[in-house]
């Protein structure tokens, strides 16, 4: 029922596409309930019809019948898009500089930024961060630098061009300073959310807190590939985030709710506070920590922060490094082990200047990801984290799986891979595959589980139960 062959390349787009609108129609006329239905026939609509407000129409209704739709969701994503990047060159006075506190933050031109919207489309990326984070705001606190917004607007445009979802931002720790515009207010001197426009940590200017959400969301929420993030590591000192929730569940949630006609999902980063929020997406950035199964949300981790001992897997230097590819894509295969909806890149990748063969190294294994998790028999939606059925084998794993159907284990280590022990259901286990995810399937086997003697990192333990096998 997925336009998924079309798109990944198992059957030509005219032979796939008739089909998976076929499917889809006929499922929404048996339950008109179904976002998986409503997906497909909107993935359809757009790639093939080019029916762009019939396929607008389908993805808002798979959004809102089912906020936490994973294959509606799931984010294979790149960079951050900040404020200033899609900013004029000078305001006020005001040079937009090339950088601030040491990150790439300077106006991004049209051509740049179609080079690697197009590379995004190229490694079958679905997802881009456009901050607004006070930047467009003028003096006034009520009205916009059209201008700059519009040109927002035209990234979501070619982002859905592309098939890429956009997670448009309100608030940020890391906002416009009141006193410039192309500066953000600094926790690590100690700037606070007194320093920006409005505080959003603190009660006060309501009026035009509520004109800033009510605007974005109706600039935003028209697109079908758009959903929101509403404040970006707002725990960071000096300001707190117990009290942005406090200010989040009692108004700006509400807000947002009262003004989107589409109910589309709204996040909060990160663990802490998304959690305890009304947000219905939790977002992580701590590479070498994951939420825990008390968390009720779904969680994407679309910032790389810690847990990586060559750096901050955010930093562009850091992902032009060919020798931190492993601590790119450990994380992209762990957060789908351990339950999450997805993983961005480098967020502070320059995109201004060229990219260079490791970055595109990361950007294809992610696309590895999606293709695996494309092929397997089971919707990922059902398939959950589990710690039981990997009894002992090498280094770290995890395993997802839907249970007596298909088991999806990765593994992590630096030592050669030993015979590894699974806790499997009894069954007709169809078949078994041994991937490395940097390329792809390398064996299979019918029954049994066998060991490699590849190092580094190994994804084995793949018995699936089901009508069909992908890898045959």
């Amino acid at each position: 029922m997925r336009a998924g062959p079309g798109v990944y390349g198992h059957l030509s787009p005219k032979e796939a596409y008739p089909i998976a609108k076929t499917q889809a129609t006929k499922a929404l006329e048996i339950d008109d309930t179904l976002a998986e239905a409503y997906t497909s026939l909107a993935w359809a609509e757009l790639a093939y019809d080019w029916d762009w407000s019939g396929a607008e129409r389908d993805f808002k209704r798979a959004i809102g019948l089912s906020p936490g739709y994973a294959t509606a969701h799931h984010w294979y994503g790149g960079t951050w898009i900040m404020g200033t990047h899609y900013g004029p060159e000078t305001k006020g006075g005001q040079t937009n500089p090339d950088t601030l506190d040491g990150f790439p933050t300077g106006r991004i031109t049209d051509a740049e930024f179609i080079s690697y919207l197009d590379d995004c489309e190229t490694y079958k990326h679905n997802g881009l961060l456009l901050k607004t984070a006070l930047f467009p705001l003028e003096n006034d606190k009520l009205s916009w630098d059209l201008d700059w917004i519009q040109r927002g607007n035209w990234l979501v445009e070619e982002m859905a061009a592309r098939g890429i979802y956009c997670q448009v931002n309100f608030f940020d720790t890391w906002a416009c300073h009141k006193d410039y515009w192309f500066k953000w207010t600094w926790p690590g001197s100690g700037e606070s959310g007194s320093l920006q426009p409005f505080n959003v940590w603190a009660s006060g200017d309501e009026a035009a807190k509520e004109n800033y959400i009510r605007y974005l969301v109706a600039r935003y929420s028209g697109y079908y590939n758009v959903y929101f993030e509403l404040g970006n590591e707002m725990e960071h000192s000096p300001n707190s985030g117990s009290a942005f929730v406090a200010q989040a569940n009692s108004n700006y949630i509400p807000w947002y709710r009262s003004y989107d006609p589409y109910g589309l999902p709204i996040g909060l980063s990160e663990t802490g506070i998304g959690e305890s929020s009304d947000a219905d997406i939790v977002f992580v950035h701590q590479t070498g920590t994951f939420p825990s199964t008390s968390v009720t949300q779904p969680w994407i981790m679309n910032e790389l922060v810690s847990g990586w001992s060559g750096g901050g897997l955010y930093d562009d230097g850091v992902m032009r490094s060919s020798s931190n590819r492993l601590g790119y894509r450990r994380t992209f295969w762990r957060m789908f082990v351990y339950g999450g909806v997805g993983s961005s890149e480098a967020t502070w990748l320059n995109i201004g200047n060229a990219l260079n063969s490791a970055v595109y190294d990361v950007m294809g294994d992610q696309m590895r990801l999606r293709d695996f998790n494309e092929a397997l028999p089971s919707d990922i939606n059902d398939m959950v984290t589990d710690t039981s059925f990997v009894v002992s084998g090498p280094g770290t794993y995890r395993t997802r799986r839907e249970a007596g159907e298909c088991y999806v284990t990765y593994y992590l280590g630096s030592s050669a891979a030993s015979n590894t022990t699974v806790n499997l259901p009894a069954g007709d286990y169809f078949t078994f595959a041994c991937v490395r995810p940097m390329i792809a399937f390398t064996s299979t086997a019918s029954n049994g589980l066998e060991s490699t003697t590849r190092s580094e990192e190994r994804r084995v333990g793949k018995e699936c139960r089901s009508r069909w096998s992908p890898y045959h």
